[in-house]
C-alpha cells in the first residue's frame, strides 16, 4: 500500500486551472493517473485523449463541450469522455469547476488547436 500526504503532491498550473497529481507512476500507482483539476472563468482549450478520461464534479459548475455536444454540468455529475472525443470547458465569470480526474497510466493527450503533437499531461507522470 502507498499513501501520499496532500503535503507531497505537486501542483501544476496552466492557464486558467491548477492541477494536484494525486495518483501517478511517479507517486506509486501501476495502472490509474488521478488528479484533482480547478478550473477559473474562461475557457480550456480543446483537446482529445487516446484513452478514456473521467471526471467526478466536486463542486462548481461549467459547460462541458464534447463535439456537438454541451452541457451544464456541477457538483455530482460525473463525465465519460472517450478515447478520441474533443473536450473542453468553460467556466463562467465569478464561479469554478472542481472536480476528481482519472485515466489510464500513459494516455496521451494532444491539443486540437496549436501543435498537435501528443503529449503526457505531467500530472500523470
Amino acid at each position: 500500500m502507498t499513501i501520499i500526504h496532500s503535503s507531497d503532491s505537486p501542483t501544476f498550473t496552466p492557464p486558467g486551472a491548477t492541477i494536484t497529481g494525486l495518483a501517478s507512476p511517479s507517486r506509486g500507482s501501476l495502472e490509474l493517473s488521478v488528479w484533482k483539476v480547478r478550473l477559473g472563468p474562461g475557457s480550456t482549450p480543446e483537446h482529445t485523449l487516446d484513452a478514456e478520461e473521467i471526471f467526478a464534479v466536486l463542486s462548481g459548475t461549467a459547460l462541458c463541450r464534447s463535439g456537438e455536444n454541451q452541457q451544464m454540468v456541477q457538483a455530482g455529475d460525473t463525465i465519460i469522455v472517450a478515447p478520441g472525443d474533443r473536450i473542453s470547458f468553460h467556466v463562467e465569470k465569478e464561479s469554478h469547476l472542481e472536480a476528481i480526474c482519472a485515466m489510464r497510466v500513459g494516455a496521451q493527450a494532444t491539443m486540437v488547436k496549436g501543435a498537435s503533437v501528443p503529449f503526457l499531461p505531467p500530472w500523470t507522470v
